[in-house]
């Protein structure tokens, strides 16, 4: 058992992080919901979110590297979940007053922030415990991202169909501002990669030692590789919700609750997997969750109301334990004076990711719908792919 104080902590840090991931899951549904709503071309909305996720490719690394670097690293994610609550306040209020130049703009500047929420917090967890506990706490990690997008989307369509899809975006900003107050309060670090006043070529160069850690490390690379190939899918999933809401399920608010379905399924196989692990690789397991994904993906495509909803559960069933494997992978090869920017650089790029699927949604928005969702699963297969030769190279660990 951990100490009072230490059992508090990570109290703190789950209902923190979970609070932070459900405005992060809510604020893609809100945006998209409330841009549809206005009187704005149909390309964009998805293009508004791809400006969102896209600086996520800039935020990362530098995030990281900072975080690394910092003896409160809480306070600093606390300023991050900051300026993300500003961003969303200022899209709520300009939203169908503004260009859709000039909310881009918002979108992208909004976004930086993005990878704080999943690699920044996520990152920290080795300071919170080691060993059996840590894989424990990684599993529990990956549940609050999957509660977070059981409430998020939910929340958001709900609030779309009863109150309006502006205080759906109200609601983001007023979590985010309360996340803050649990980040702020994450441990001192003990030691750091460096002093947080080190100069500006001293973050520099800690980022192109974590880029080259990724690059040169082959389990690494792989998994970074393979997770963005499976995020363009995911990225073009999450902005396709409300179309086959609308096509199937008799609105766009419940399309956006398919989203939630796939969170639950994925909460659920996570718990599963932290009560009872497996003894296969991450690697592996990494490889067969895509595989899942990949028939979820296939399923949903089917156009029917029935099948979107099954799809939905079985893309969590692979969702939830994808992550995990990919958190242990980089828990177990990641440099740990390089943790933290290695966890928030593959946020980054994922999100960025997923910034490229959801521009591909807006731009393949007059292709048939089930062509699009088929595309999603075909991103999967080729995320397995490129895991192939890594999980060859992986004996699968068998513990007795």
């Amino acid at each position: 058992m951990y100490p009072v104080s230490r059992r508090y902590t990570i109290a703190t840090y789950l209902a923190g992080s979970t609070i932070a991931r459900a405005a992060d899951a809510m604020s893609a549904t809100a945006l998209l919901l409330l841009a549809m709503a206005t009187s704005l071309p149909a390309s964009v909305p998805p293009l508004l979110i791809a400006c969102l996720t896209a600086s996520a490719a800039l935020g990362g690394p530098l995030l990281g590297a900072v975080l690394d670097r910092a003896g409160r690293p809480g306070r600093f994610l606390a300023e991050c979940l900051l300026l993300y609550a500003a961003g969303m306040a200022l899209l709520t209020a300009l939203l169908g007053e503004m260009s859709p130049v000039g909310l881009g703009v918002i979108a992208f500047a909004s976004g930086l922030a993005g990878p704080a929420i999943a690699g920044g917090w996520t990152s920290q967890l080795g300071d919170l415990a080691g060993g059996d506990r840590l894989r424990r706490l990684q599993a529990l990690d990956a549940t609050t991202y999957s509660l977070a997008g059981l409430l998020g989307p939910a929340a958001a369509g709900i609030l779309a169909t009863t109150l309006g899809a502006r205080i759906g975006m109200v609601l983001v900003a007023v979590l985010l501002v309360v996340a803050a107050t649990a980040a702020v309060r994450l441990p001192r670090r003990t030691t750091v990669a460096a002093p947080p006043a080190a100069p500006v070529a001293g973050i520099l160069s800690d980022i192109r030692s974590g880029l080259h850690a990724i690059r040169h490390t082959a389990t690494l690379c792989r998994a970074t590789a393979s997770s963005c190939v499976s995020f363009i899918g995911i990225g073009m999933f999450d902005v396709l919700a409300p179309r086959i809401g609308i096509a199937h399920l008799g609105g766009a608010g419940h399309g956006a609750m398919l989203l939630s379905v796939t969170a639950a399924t994925a909460g659920l196989t996570t718990l599963c997997l932290s009560r009872w692990p497996s003894s296969m690789s991450p690697d592996l397991l990494l490889a067969l969750s895509m595989v899942v994904t990949t028939v979820g993906f296939a399923v949903t495509a089917v156009p029917h109301a029935s099948t979107a909803i099954i799809g939905a559960g079985i893309l969590g069933v692979g969702d939830g334990p994808a992550l995990v494997q990919l958190m242990g992978i980089r828990h177990r090869d990641a440099p740990p004076r390089l943790r933290s920017q290695i966890f928030t650089t593959g946020a980054s790029l994922k999100i960025t990711a997923a910034s490229v699927g959801a521009a591909l949604a807006g731009i393949l928005v007059d292709r048939p719908l089930y062509q699009l969702v088929l595309l999603c699963g075909l991103s999967q297969l080729g995320a397995v792919a490129l895991l192939t030769r890594s999980v060859t190279m992986q004996s699968v660990r068998v513990t007795v």
